[in-house]
């Protein structure tokens, strides 16, 4: 059996326990493999199409553990070369770790899917210079949710439960920190531009690099952002990535509201309240409660808050410097040219 693990999200949760996952592409995955998504056979798989947990439907030295049977599938398609398939957790209740599972998914801290299969028909390829195995058609086994995927397409972002007017909220991301380590308590802070991290434009960078930028900040639309100025709260130094104090107290401050607050989906708040919070512990301090504020409240928190920090909480704009840089390099090819 071929294990393929697919996407960080573009989940979607629909009626009831019920999410949407893109389990599949074309892309290259880390086996250097492709499956081809209109060549996914299902006809089997639909007489029991379990959802699994980490693909452990079979067990190992032991029977199966019923445990990790977390739900079903309920539905799948081909769409714009994406295998995508709709998922229902068992009732709550019924599975405790299915239950846990469910609420890592909804909370965003675990989005990815993956197909097992049967190969049956297979060709080499080469591409961009690379030996390539492209699965043409494959026998699907199993769908499973799992902690790491190895489809580089598999990003998704998560969305909410649908509102009761019909509404589905996008909601983004809470990049993982780039360090651990804290510069000085003392140190200024004030907002970084792209032209602190490179002096190359953002449609320059590659993929690794704008996500390691997003690293930087407490939320991101998306990884990787597909713009500098979408991402919000930065509190890492640009230099070497260490969390500056004054730099998480300003974006907290936004959070709760401060100096017009920071434009971020309702439904992601409580996650990057939980990340700063943890900024604050690592530095000796209590995080400030998480609840509305009144203005005079807010005013009070902003006290201690120079301008430089301040700053953090404005929505970031795009580094006019570096994308000045990047007209009049290509400038100069065409001259020569």
């Amino acid at each position: 059996m071929k294990e393929r693990r697919g996407i960080e999200g573009r989940a979607r949760a629909v009626e009831g326990r019920r999410v949407r996952f893109v389990a599949s592409t074309r892309a290259v995955d880390r086996h250097g493999t492709i499956v081809e998504p209109g060549g996914i056979r299902t006809e089997r798989f639909d007489r029991n199409p379990v959802f699994l947990w980490g693909h452990d439907g079979y067990g190992g030295f032991s029977a199966p553990n019923p445990e990790n049977v977390i739900g079903r599938v309920t539905g799948h398609a081909v769409e714009n070369d994406q295998f995508i398939i709709e998922a229902e957790f068992t009732p709550e209740g019924v599975n405790e770790r299915a239950d846990m599972l469910y609420r890592l998914v909804m909370d965003g801290f675990l989005n990815a899917v993956s197909i097992g299969f049967y190969p049956l028909r297979q060709r080499e390829d080469v591409i961009e210079g690379r030996a390539v195995t492209v699965f043409e058609e494959v026998e699907l086994l199993d769908v499973s949710l799992v902690p790491i995927p190895s489809n580089p397409e598999a990003l998704a972002v998560m969305r909410a439960v649908a509102r009761a007017a019909g509404e589905v909220e996008l909601r983004g991301t809470v990049p993982r920190d780039i360090s651990k380590e804290t510069a000085p308590e003392g140190e200024s802070w004030r907002k970084p531009t792209l032209a602190d991290f490179t002096d190359q434009s953002w449609d320059e960078l590659s993929v690794a690099a704008k996500n390691r930028i997003a690293r930087h900040y407490a939320w991101a639309p998306q990884l990787p952002p597909e713009r500098f100025a979408d991402q919000r709260l930065p509190h890492h130094r640009p230099s070497d990535g260490a969390v500056v104090w004054r730099g998480v107290r300003a974006a907290m401050a936004a959070l709760l509201g401060a100096r017009g607050g920071v434009d971020i989906p309702d439904e992601d708040r409580r996650r990057v309240y939980n990340h700063l919070a943890a900024h604050y512990r690592q530095f000796d301090k209590e995080p400030p409660e998480f609840k509305a504020y009144s203005e005079q409240e807010l005013r009070d928190m902003l006290e201690a808050v120079d301008k430089g920090e301040a700053e953090a909480a404005a929505p970031d704009t795009a580094d006019i410097a570096a994308v000045l840089r990047g007209l009049k390099r290509r400038i100069n090819e065409l001259l020569e040219d």
